[in-house]
């Protein structure tokens, strides 16, 4: 029996061994993949030095995870039996080392009571591995997490984390070169993922269902988001502030309890924060894609079966490309927006509009095809937008005339509720594309 119990241990061990190399791989993997990216993780396995278990039957082996680490040294793994799950405590990780557990779905660690640290899990030192555990509820709420990081090159990944009261799942503050990948993310009453102050960061193949939102950005630079699903989130799937991050291949449904909620929204405080939204599906949202701010490059997506596609709400120097936008209550929605550029997009079968500018300044709309939406296309008081060989479903004809409406701005004056408010003159405008396409365009990346 004995016998017995020493060989499944050891399979377990072996097993364990090569999952964390394939850990060591992933990341490697998700560096070369990142889009050619200036983002590097330090790669280096760290030196393998004593395992300690915790759990199980084994001579010597610990009671409590936190005992165990704290009779670690760097370099150290700390390996969790499920036989003594949960397990009920909150843990310090202060030393570079790998914890690990036998199994993600019976490998328990219960927040149920309060840390000192506003969080259950709290991660210190660098190069910390954690791995294959479910995290369970917390005594903390809001702007408490489950797991929190601030330190560097830290990989996070093939966790549950399931909690019952309203908190973060993992909040990662001032940290660089971090990996979080392959994690679940189960009716979270905050956000799945938080990063604040945190550059370049991976964040690949998790899966988020049920939280306020899924994946938060805050003030962080030269992040990826990548090859994550966002289900049933209330307010936003994908929210991002910051620089150079891009935001490839995700799937993203259902973000729509809130008039602002979006599948992904980007603000963007200075004319340089240029973010990339690529590649990502995006389904029954409030808004599919919502800018606020500056230039975006938003390329390759599909987006369907929201309120507005696209959102661009006082919004500069964005690039809309390649997209393919149907389905939607309106396409394209540009309000306040200046200067920006809108081309080579298929805006089909809409059920208001295909693309409606509202106010704002020299805004392009140049070379989609935008065709079979219940009114193609409106302009409203933006001025000197430019329509240019843009594809309307009809070969025959040699010009396509717009109707929309421009206004006069006359002055301010006082309402019935003694607030002042702007005064215009309007009148009827039409905007012409003098050279419309004769056929539709075969948009790249949309095959």
């Amino acid at each position: 029996m004995l016998e017995g119990r020493k060989q499944d241990m050891k399979n377990s061990w072996l097993r364990k061994s090569m999952m964390v190399g394939t850990i060591i791989v992933l990341v490697g993997a998700s560096v070369v993949s990142a889009f050619s990216r200036n983002i590097s993780i330090d790669t280096k396995p760290l030196n393998r030095g004593n395992t300690l278990y915790v759990g199980g039957s084994g001579p010597g082996n610990y009671t409590r995870i936190q005992d165990a680490i704290d009779n670690t040294s760097d370099g150290d793994i700390v390996f969790v039996y499920d036989d003594s799950s949960p397990y009920v405590e909150p843990l310090l990780i202060n030393k570079s080392i790998i914890l690990i557990g036998e199994d993600k779905n019976t490998t328990i660690i219960d927040g149920n009571q309060e840390g000192s640290y506003g969080c259950n899990i709290e991660i210190t030192a660098d190069s910390v591995v954690v791995s294959d555990f479910t995290f369970l509820n917390t005594k903390g709420y809001y702007h408490f997490s489950i797991l929190k990081i601030h330190s560097n090159e830290n990989q996070i990944s093939n966790n549950i984390f399931n909690p019952t009261r309203r908190c973060r799942g993992i909040y990662l503050l001032n940290g660089e070169r971090n990996l979080i990948t392959e994690n679940s993310f189960y009716g979270i009453y905050n956000d799945g993922i938080t990063i604040e102050y945190a550059n370049n960061t991976i964040i690949t193949e998790n899966m988020c269902e049920g939280e306020d939102s899924g994946i938060v950005i805050y003030d962080s630079n030269n992040n990826i988001v990548s090859r994550n699903q966002l289900l049933s989130t209330f307010f936003i799937g994908i929210f991002v502030r910051g620089r150079n991050n891009t935001i490839s291949e995700n799937c993203i449904w259902h973000a729509e309890d809130a008039t602002l909620a979006a599948g992904i929204k980007v603000v963007g405080n200075l004319i340089f924060d240029i973010n990339t939204i690529y590649k990502n599906r995006i389904e029954y949202c409030e808004n599919g894609i919502l800018t606020v701010g500056y230039s975006s490059c938003i390329k390759e997506n599909i987006i369907s079966n929201c309120d507005y596609g696209i959102w661009l709400l006082s919004s500069t120097g964005n690039i809309i490309s390649q997209n393919n936008i149907s389905n939607n209550e309106e396409g394209i929605h540009v309000s306040s927006g200046i200067l920006n550029i809108i081309s080579y997009n298929d805006i089909v079968s809409n059920n208001v509009t295909g693309i409606q500018l509202w106010a704002g300044f020299k805004n392009e709309i140049l070379n989609n095809n935008i065709c079979w939406n219940k009114r193609d296309a409106q302009n409203l008081y933006c001025k000197r937008a430019r329509w240019y060989a843009n594809y309307w479903g009809d070969t025959m004809i040699s010009l396509k005339i717009l109707f929309g409406k421009g206004r006069i701005f006359l002055g301010t004056r006082m309402n019935e509720h003694g607030h002042p408010e702007e005064v215009y003159f309007y009148y009827p405008k039409i905007d012409i594309d003098w050279k419309p396409a004769q056929g539709p365009y075969d948009i790249p990346g949309m095959s």
